[in-house]
């Protein structure tokens, strides 16, 4: 269960990327994100945010708005996470998966997406750069799985995100690796 966060604690973004002990330096375990009904004009208001979810065998995309009906639970797989103000304005993530819990509270929606793995919020270089990368990773991955109607769509509902981030990162570091 996702413990409530008081008013004085909310961010005035709007988001909250909350650091884990784990990856102190990279990554975070989690990421709240708050919908209202009307602006708050502090400086960033979600309006939308988009997840990568699994149904069954199926990845889907998932728009979550303050009036839209959802349910309070979702797997996400690894993707792209998209905040969407008001304005147009976008924060960009990547997540290699995790499970995000939706509720109403007071005159929020709080969307709050929790991993095992870094949850890879888009400020520095070399971050986006490692996200784009396993953005290639997948893509490869799912095009040698095309010819197999769901296979990769089934494989990506069911890894583990540690999982995944370990793979990859594994696969990075052999990519670049330079030959002694």
């Amino acid at each position: 269960m996702v413990d409530s966060m008081t008013l004085s604690q909310r961010h005035d973004l709007g988001y909250i990327f909350s650091s884990s002990k784990y990856f102190k330096d990279f990554g975070h375990s989690r990421v709240d994100i708050m919908l209202c009904p009307t602006p708050t004009n502090k400086h960033f208001d979600p309006q939308r945010v988009y997840f990568m979810i699994s149904n069954e065998d199926e990845i889907e995309h998932l728009v979550v708005t303050y009036k839209g009906h959802q349910l309070n639970k979702y797997r996400v797989v690894a993707g792209l996470v998209r905040i969407q103000d008001r304005k147009g304005k976008v924060v960009f993530a990547f997540t290699f998966g995790g499970e995000l819990q939706i509720k109403k509270e007071e005159q929020e929606k709080i969307c709050t997406l929790l991993s095992p793995a870094p949850i890879l919020q888009f400020v520095k270089p070399t971050t986006i750069r490692f996200a784009e990368e396993v953005e290639i990773l997948l893509a490869e991955r799912f095009a040698e799985w095309e010819s197999i109607p769901h296979e990769f769509e089934t494989r990506l509902a069911t890894v583990e995100p540690l999982a995944l981030y370990a793979a990859c990162l594994e696969y990075l570091i052999d990519k670049y690796k330079s030959p002694i």
